[in-house]
Parts: C-alpha cells; sequence; structure tokens
C-alpha cells in the first residue's frame, strides 16, 4: 500500500529524481472504504485458541468482476465460519449520515478554499492534475486536503474499472445473508477520525498527485502479489520501501495502519477467548509485515497457519 518502483521502474516529482511511493492509491484499494479467477488463495491463514478459529482474509476494498470467483478454500473457511467480521459493514452504513459527516469535516467553510492551505507548488500540482484529467477545479477546491486525495485516488480506481461494489467486503456481506452474523472491527467514526486527523494531510495530497500517473501500473504489480498470495513482497512494495525511501511518511503510515493494526489485533484476540469461529475480512495491507495483524497475533502466542 505504499510502494515504490515497481519492477524498479520510479517515478519522479517536479523538483527531485527520487523513487516515489504507490501508497496512496494503494491506501484507497486496501485500506479505506475499500485480476482473474482462483484470486489470493494464499492471502487467508488460520489462527487457533485452544477454543476458537479465525480465518483472516485479506480484502479489496475497490475491485472488479473478473476477481471471482474466489478460491474454494477462501469459500470452504467461510462456510466453516460461524461469524462474518468486516472493518465496517458496508450493507449497514448510514450513507446520510457519513455524507453529512465528511461534509463538515472535509469542506471548508465561508470563502476559505485548499488554496488557502496548500503550498504554490503543490497547489500549481493540483491545478495541472484537475486541468489533465478535465476536472473543474472550481468543484473540488472547497475540499479539505485528506478528502480531496482520497476523492482522486478513488476517482482513478473507479475509471480503472475498480468498484467498491465489486469489493470482498460487500461480497462477503451480501453472501453473509441473515445466516451469518456480521461484526465490525472499526466504526465509521474511527475511520472518519483517522482521515482527518492525519499528522500531514498536504503532504498526502501531494504525493496523490504525484503517484497518479503510474496508478494503473502499481496497482496491475500490487493486484498480482495478490492474487499470488505473495503476502512477503506485498508487504515489501506497499510498507518497507515507503518508510525506506520517505521517512518523512512514517506518521502517516502510523495513523493509517499500524495503530489500527494493533485495535484490530486486540478485537481478534477477543474473538479468540471466545468458543466459535471467524472469518475476517480487512484491507490485505493490514496482514503484511511484522507490524501486521498476523504477527501481532504470532507474537502473542497464538499458532498461525498460512494456507
Amino acid at each position: 500500500m505504499h510502494t515504490f518502483p515497481i519492477d524498479n521502474r520510479s517515478h519522479t516529482d517536479r523538483n527531485s529524481r527520487r523513487p516515489v511511493p504507490a501508497i496512496f492509491i494503494l491506501l484507497t484499494l486496501f485500506v479505506l472504504f475499500s485480476a482473474t479467477n482462483g484470486a489470493a488463495a494464499s492471502l487467508l491463514w488460520e489462527v487457533k485458541s485452544p477454543t476458537a478459529t479465525v480465518f483472516l482474509f485479506g480484502s479489496i476494498h475497490l475491485a472488479k468482476s473478473d476477481m471471482y470467483p474466489l478460491d474454494a478454500v477462501i469459500e470452504n473457511s467461510f462456510a466453516k465460519s460461524s461469524n462474518l467480521v468486516l472493518e465496517l459493514n458496508p450493507l449497514t452504513v448510514d450513507q446520510m449520515k457519513l455524507q453529512q459527516e465528511v461534509m463538515t469535516k472535509g469542506m471548508y467553510e465561508g470563502g476559505k478554499t485548499i488554496k488557502d492551505d496548500l503550498s504554490e507548488d503543490v497547489y500549481g500540482m493540483l491545478e495541472e492534475y484537475l486541468k489533465k484529467e478535465s476536472l473543474p477545479v472550481e468543484s473540488y477546491i472547497k475540499m479539505k486536503p485528506a478528502l480531496l486525495a482520497v476523492m482522486l485516488s478513488s476517482l482513478k480506481l473507479i475509471k480503472l474499472g475498480f468498484s467498491p461494489d465489486q469489493g470482498i467486503d460487500i461480497y462477503f456481506a451480501k453472501k453473509a445473508g441473515k445466516d451469518k452474523p456480521i461484526l465490525e472491527l472499526e466504526t465509521v467514526q474511527e475511520q472518519m477520525d483517522m482521515i482527518f486527523n492525519l499528522p500531514d494531510p498536504n503532504l498526502f495530497l501531494k504525493y496523490t498527485l504525484i503517484d497518479s500517473s503510474k496508478t494503473g501500473e502499481q496497482i496491475a504489480e500490487i493486484i498480482k502479489l495478490w492474487k499470488d498470495g505473495d503476502a512477503k513482497k506485498l508487504n515489501g512494495v506497499v510498507i518497507e520501501k515507503s518508510l525506506e525511501e520517505h521517512p518523512e511518511l512514517s506518521p502517516i503510515l502510523d495513523v493509517i495502519i499500524f495503530q489500527r493494526n494493533m485495535k484490530m489485533a486486540e478485537k481478534i484476540k477477543g474473538y479468540l477467548s471466545t468458543d466459535d469461529t471467524y472469518f475476517v475480512v480487512v484491507g490485505a495491507a493490514h496482514l503484511v509485515g511484522g507490524k501486521g495483524i498476523v504477527s501481532l497475533l504470532e507474537k502473542a502466542g497464538y499458532p498461525v497457519r498460512k494456507f
């Protein structure tokens, strides 16, 4: 969810020759209210306690129809589980309330616009990007940087054919129907607070704009790793190189990924203290790496098996 050069091909910002991480588009793809057949069977883990079983499956929140059907091992693990656990249940989110929350926290009031908060260079990048994408500046300058970054990333993904309606979360939420309870790891308020309290939303927007020209290439590589179930390379691509080459992104990643990993792992430990079975679907980037949920549970002493 944040990385860099894909196949060692890097892209640069206008003022430097340093590689730019693919973090921001991928945050939208994997983390936020977020191929071929038989996808990602091995981005599935089984975690056990003496009394409970939790299956952890790495999700893509915006996806394409050709990702389905999923591999049989995924479907079988879901069928064996008594409960479905999602970051948020997309079928029960109050869209009107969410829109009001976004308007309240993500939009400027009065005569203020994003131009007042951005450097001249970044605002110039924004104007250039909106012109290139044939998006009217006046429709976006009232958005605060974090909201605008997420909005532009989402629009780019949708343009490439990705849809939240095809996402893994919605797929399993619909499949659960009335047969399985759907539990949530987070609340809408928690996700809103995360987005609108980033340490440096201007930096978030800057890299989103820089990153946009390579979106298709980056996603193709990430989807391939996702389908291959290559957790190690996925972590290297979306986490490690971002932090290595762009340490200034560390506070943003801490809020968007690592702090949430710890909170979600604690909830999953609660499930493991019961005598039930759970199928947990979270953004794939939350599961990988030394600070990922899988590693946190292993360090807590739970036996973990990767499919």
